[in-house]
């Protein structure tokens, strides 16, 4: 059970990570085009 909790946090944080980088993604490339 114990291991399994972690399993859940550690997917629920690589879901946030993944969640982050797209944002920076996102804003980045905003900055890169040209308007």
């Amino acid at each position: 059970e114990g291991l399994c909790s972690v399993n859940a946090i550690l997917s629920n944080r690589t879901d946030w990570e993944g969640k982050e980088r797209e944002k920076v993604a996102k804003v980045l490339t905003v900055h890169n085009t040209p308007s």
